[in-house]
């Protein structure tokens, strides 16, 4: 019995995994983010340019080959130079940020 509730519990934890996988955003640069007018919730990996934060909001220039510019409803410690990624939905001419990761903590001082 104790063992048949162990493969229980491992089938069940590699299907959420695979499932995991399907959830992932559909990654775009942020020339097609500029120039398309694209719909619905996207990734986009970037450089941050300029950052201003407030007591609830950071205000970003994200840059790839081109620039756009991002707002995250957080205040954060980014700073130009570090590389990160992010969920977000085009709102108007800029970029709203859902959810931020940093991929590259190191700053170009």
């Amino acid at each position: 019995m104790l063992k048949l509730a162990f493969a229980g519990a491992v089938i069940g934890i590699a299907g959420l995994f695979i499932f995991s996988l399907a959830l992932d955003y559909e990654e775009h640069s942020i020339q097609d983010i500029v120039e398309k007018q694209l719909q619905g919730t996207f990734k986009t990996t970037a450089y941050i340019e300029e950052a201003r934060s407030t007591n609830a909001t950071t205000f970003l220039k994200l840059s790839q080959q081109c620039e756009v510019d991002a707002v995250l409803f957080l205040p954060t410690e980014l700073k130009e130079g570090m590389r990160i990624e992010a969920i977000g939905e085009k709102q108007g001419e800029e970029l709203v940020i859902r959810r931020l990761r940093v991929l590259n903590a190191s700053t170009a001082s």
